[in-house]
């Protein structure tokens, strides 16, 4: 409780900012050989769409039946922002992708009203009630990772901060963090109940 942290999210996921940082989290190890790197979690992904998109339009079956729908794509250096392409190719109907952006808060805001579907982590169905997860016959995943200097190991900031990113991302306790799949609907079969709705209050009232 005596620490105070200063959090720096990078946009740029292709930037190495391993020498300004005592921790980092990153989508893939450093460059850096003399860091301290270990494994924090796994991510898994999946489309989701708002309630009243689905009540509309339905869902998609399969990488053939996107075409059919309205997505929403994340556009940032180092995030793999062809991965739509490799699902749909590059001929798409009119219409198919109305938001582009490099925002992940815009991605969500943008889904939860009702803009179209996109691909997010899967805990985001444990945050926000009002988002349903639509199941497709593959599975998206990628590996994140911690790292730090090995002389800091012993230092009690260190030691305090690596405590916290292994809590937070304790996958006996947050079942999305595993390396296998566990469906959304299994979260809170197997996890705890101490997930907090962040985000309800931002999408307005959902009556479907």
């Amino acid at each position: 409780p005596e620490l105070t942290m200063s959090m720096i999210c990078e946009n740029d996921l292709e930037v190495d900012r391993s020498d300004d940082l005592d921790i980092g989290i990153v989508w893939q190890p450093p460059r850096n050989p003399d860091l301290m790197v270990a494994k924090l979690a796994t991510l898994h992904f999946m489309p989701f769409a708002s309630r009243a998109y689905v009540k509309e339009y339905g869902v998609p079956s399969s990488a053939e039946e996107m075409l059919e729908h309205r997505f929403i794509e994340q556009i940032a250096p180092g995030i793999k922002s062809g991965l739509l392409d490799q699902l749909v190719g590059t001929e798409r109907p009119p219409g198919f992708l109305p938001i582009r952006t490099n925002s992940s808060l815009a991605i969500f805001w943008a889904v939860a009203n009702g803009a179209g579907i996109a691909f997010m982590p899967a805990y985001a169905a444990a945050l926000v009630k009002k988002l349903v997860p639509i199941d497709l016959p593959f599975q998206i995943k990628f590996d994140i990772f911690y790292y730090y200097y090995p002389e800091a190991r012993t230092a009690p900031a260190i030691v305090a901060g690596i405590e916290w990113l292994r809590g937070a991302f304790d996958p006996g306790t947050f079942p999305w963090f595993r390396p296998e799949f566990v469906h959304p609907n299994d979260f809170f079969e197997r996890g705890s109940g101490n997930v907090i709705q962040l985000f309800e209050s931002m999408v307005g009232e959902d009556p479907f």
